[in-house]
């Protein structure tokens, strides 16, 4: 996948090169914009596999140009529907209950540094990753299931990974 920014950006051009600006460019990057795989994608796609797991079987991007969405189809009958915000920025996840749309809003307190951080420092100094190859590649093919999807505009079958 390739990492490119697709915003204005209000902030004074870094030379070519300088790492602050290329972190920059990809924190504010719209996922599929038009087509493109997206670094941030994962951010969007991940949480959904471990909330409602990993049996993704297909996927499709509808695109007009102007907004873009994601529909995720569960082997067992599930579909999520990823919104890419426009005039916004931040994740938020409904589920629908007998009681219509709900926010899912976690109950954990956040720690600092975050669970994340602490796993892959863990992970680089024992060398022990906190999540299978299973689960990390899971997540790569809804990707570029995702990205093929937002080229053909068809649902695309995501491969299983054994």
């Amino acid at each position: 996948m390739v990492c490119e920014s697709n915003h204005i950006s209000d902030r004074k051009q870094k030379p070519a090169g300088n790492r602050e600006e290329v972190l920059t460019d990809i924190f504010y990057w719209n996922p599929f914009p038009l087509g493109d795989g997206g670094c941030q994608g994962v951010h969007i796609v991940e949480p959904l596999l471990f909330l409602f797991g990993e049996n993704i079987n297909k996927v499709r991007i509808s695109n007009n140009k102007q907004n873009v969405t994601a529909s995720l189809a569960y082997e067992d009958g599930k579909l999520a529907t990823l919104i890419f915000k426009n005039l916004s920025r931040g994740w938020e996840t409904f589920v629908e209950t007998g009681e219509g749309l709900v926010k899912l809003e976690s109950d954990v307190t956040k720690e600092n540094p975050a669970k994340n951080y602490v796993d892959m420092v863990e992970m680089f100094r024992t060398g022990k990753e906190p999540r299978s190859h299973k689960s990390i590649l899971s997540g790569i093919a809804v990707l570029e299931s995702l990205e093929k999807s937002a080229v053909s505009g068809e649902w695309v079958n995501v491969p299983q990974i054994d």
